[in-house]
C-alpha cells in the first residue's frame, strides 16, 4: 500500500493532485478524506470496514475504485475484506452511486 501511495504521489503530486493515504499507521490523513480535501485516496483492504462504517456519504466521494491484488478473494484470511469492498461498491451502485471500478491482479 505504501508503494502504491508513493508511486501515485510521485506521478500526480507534482501536477498539483492531493494524494492522501488512510490506512495502517497513516490515519492522520483521515480528516482530509472525511472533509473531501483530496484528489486521490489510497486505502488498504483492512480499512474498508472503517470506510463502510462512515456511511454512504463517504462512498459517494469515490469516483474510481482500484482493487489491487483481487485474487485475495479466495484467501481464507483476506478474502472477506475483498468481498466487503465489492459488496460495498455494488450496494452503492444500486443506490445510484456511479463508480468506475478497476480490478487489478498481479
Amino acid at each position: 500500500m505504501n508503494e502504491k501511495y508513493e508511486d501515485f504521489a510521485a506521478t500526480y503530486g507534482p501536477a498539483g493532485f492531493r494524494i492522501i493515504r488512510c490506512a495502517g499507521d497513516y490515519t492522520d490523513e483521515t480528516g482530509l478524506f472525511l472533509s473531501g480535501r483530496f484528489d486521490l485516496a489510497v486505502f488498504d483492504l483492512r480499512d474498508v470496514s472503517w470506510l463502510n462504517s462512515r456511511g454512504p456519504a463517504h462512498i459517494k466521494k469515490l469516483g474510481a475504485i482500484v482493487l489491487d491484488e483481487a485474487q485475495f478473494i479466495t484467501d481464507p484470511t483476506r478474502g472477506i475484506s475483498v468481498e466487503l469492498l465489492l459488496t460495498l461498491v455494488l450496494s452503492a451502485k444500486s443506490q445510484g452511486v456511479q463508480h468506475r471500478s478497476l480490478l487489478f491482479r498481479r
